[in-house]
């Protein structure tokens, strides 16, 4: 079961990355949306007094676990472990997400705790992710290439 998960974990991040990779270079509106979205859960000089940049991803990881994809989940967790957010802190998190959201949360915080480990046990896996969704960023652009010639 838990091969299963770490599988999917790692397949979800790889395919995240890769259409990131393409979406940002297609879409200027995504790049848009992503930035802003990057920009509101970033460092705001003129907030002051303020939850930090790690408080509010941690907020926002507690909200997606209420009712996103499991794609959501993957990137929140690496985006929260990524600016600094402890595993107990992460932890916190998704016990109050089980208080607060009841059992239809359950399995997402089974994904986030899965996606978690994978993150926390193996951090050099992020530089893996890269390389793989830039792979599969390059086959897609060929494959696209060859289907339009």
């Amino acid at each position: 079961m838990e091969n299963a998960l770490n599988n999917s974990v790692e397949s979800l991040a790889a395919k995240r990355r890769a259409l990131e990779f393409e979406l940002r270079e297609q879409l200027p509106s995504y790049q848009e949306h992503t930035n802003l979205i990057s920009k509101n859960l970033g460092e705001d000089p003129l907030r002051k007094g303020g939850l930090n940049q790690t408080n509010r991803i941690l907020v926002a990881l507690g909200i997606v676990l209420n009712g996103s994809s499991e794609s959501a989940i993957e990137f929140a967790v690496t985006r929260a472990v990524n600016h600094g957010a402890t595993e107990e802190m992460i932890m916190d998190v998704l016990d109050v997400a089980i208080l607060t959201g009841g059992g239809h949360v359950i399995s997402n915080v089974r994904f986030a705790y899965e996606a978690l480990k994978f993150r926390v046990v193996r951090p050099e896996t992020t530089e893996r992710f890269i390389s793989k969704a830039e792979q599969v960023y390059k086959e897609k652009k060929s494959n696209l290439s060859k289907s339009l010639s």
